[in-house]
């Protein structure tokens, strides 16, 4: 008896290949929100994490369950990032539209309790409505649309539980964020679950209006965040086990996998691709096995990961990208004052680009101070995954790659003074590189 709207295609008709690994507890979560939905008592769930950690796999797995179990209506939609103007409400907009699509029943509920929505979906309005919905809306304040909505949430709830699904928030619109804060914050009974998905790190990027919204809830205990972070070993395992049915992988496998992939779902997945496509992962007699080969085709950064993060790194300030190219030649942890070296930068001004989120924050994570024998202090952090590091260090020209790890190596040899010994390996690599 559910009405999905949501995914558009609707539930997946069988078991995929491998299903959803390494989120139990998320989905724990989930399912303790939808009860107390279910008993009435409004629920707004973010769950967050950075780009390819599974935000999307995560609720669409979720959704298809209660949906076989019990009568739900479930709607939805993603959030596109725009260059022009952004139309009020378009997610919700476009969730309320697929919705309607399906259920009459929703049709007339948003007629009566949402009109200044109802007019909104033109091809929803019949010709003998036409007229009195124009003469019902005049002067009308786009204001109201908000209380509107809210009504008419609480009034299907009466009728059959809501799931609202809105992906990607991160690029949605400030009057979409101002209608999240009402639903989440009226005191009225709703048998309304609201699954929004967002990446931290771009809220504070774009100074996006949802990040204080979100902040604000959850000191108010009107919202929880479930927050995924990296696949342990045993996820990555488990998932091998899944997609290769009787592998006879070593258990080595799948912690150079992790390794390689930090842990990101969406790195693991086309690692594992690539993998398959170059014949480092092969079936013999009825057995999956990894080749000898394996091990080369783990250290090359395949070339549809390299463009995933190319299309990120676009998206920084051609000086912080800069900055962070250098830091890449320092290696996969770096001081700030050895970074600012590489780039020929201030040492306080490049630490300060390291920690906002617009220059290193998506790519960076602190990892405390340093000390050196100079008196010099800095600020210390690492990539967030060796990828990123390795397709910074291969974008930087061979001129510019050599003079950086000359003026790099000549700084610390400087800090440290007669205590240089102490980097004896790593100045040799620089000073190689250096020429």
């Amino acid at each position: 008896g559910s009405v999905v709207a949501w995914p558009p295609e609707g539930l997946p008709t069988g078991q995929t290949p491998v299903g959803l690994v390494g989120r139990r507890g998320e989905s724990e979560v989930l399912e303790q929100a939808l009860a107390g939905a279910l008993r009435g008592e409004r629920q707004v769930l973010f769950i967050t994490g950075e780009a390819g950690a599974g935000k999307t796999a995560l609720v669409e797995h979720f959704v298809a369950g209660p949906a076989r179990r019990q009568t739900l209506a479930i709607t939805g939609s993603q959030c596109l990032e725009q260059l022009g103007p952004e139309e009020a409400y378009m997610p919700v907009l476009e969730a309320i539209g697929r919705l309607v699509r399906q259920d009459p029943t929703t049709r007339s509920l948003l007629r009566r309790y949402a009109p200044t929505w109802f007019a909104q979906l033109p091809w929803l309005i019949e010709e003998e409505d036409r007229d009195r919905l124009g003469r019902e809306l005049l002067g009308a304040a786009r204001e109201r649309m908000l209380r509107e909505m809210a009504e008419f949430v609480e009034a299907l709830g009466t009728e059959i539980p809501l799931v609202l699904v809105l992906d990607d928030l991160h690029w949605s619109d400030p009057s979409t964020v101002d209608l999240l804060a009402l639903l989440a914050g009226r005191r009225e009974r709703a048998r309304l679950l609201v699954l929004a998905t967002y990446r931290p790190a771009e809220l504070v990027v774009m100074r996006h209006p949802l990040r204080a919204v979100a902040q604000r809830l959850a000191a108010s205990r009107q919202c929880v965040e479930v927050t995924l972070d990296e696949l342990g070993v045993e996820a990555v395992a488990e998932y091998l086990t899944r997609r290769f049915a009787g592998n006879r992988f070593s258990p080595e496998v799948a912690r150079l996998v992790r390794e390689r992939t930090d842990g990101n779902p969406l790195f693991l997945m086309t690692l594992v691709d690539h993998l398959l496509a170059r014949g480092a992962l092969v079936e013999r007699e009825g057995h999956w096995h990894a080749t000898e080969g394996l091990g080369g085709e783990l250290a090359a950064v395949p070339e549809s990961l390299r463009r995933l993060i190319e299309q990120r790194l676009e998206r920084l300030r051609s000086d912080d990208r800069e900055l962070l190219a250098a830091a890449s030649l320092v290696g996969l942890e770096f001081a700030a004052a050895a970074a600012a070296a590489g780039a020929s930068r201030d040492p306080s001004e490049s630490e300060a680009r390291f920690e906002e989120p617009a220059g290193g924050g998506p790519f960076l994570r602190s990892t405390g101070a340093a000390s050196w024998p100079d008196g010099t202090k800095a600020g210390c952090f690492a990539f967030r995954h060796p990828l990123y590091r390795e397709v910074l260090a291969a974008s930087v020209p061979v001129r510019r790659r050599a003079d950086s790890h000359l003026r790099i190596g000549a700084a610390l040899e400087r800090a440290h003074g007669e205590r240089s010994s102490e980097l004896a390996a790593e100045l040799a690599l620089h000073f190689e590189e250096g020429g």
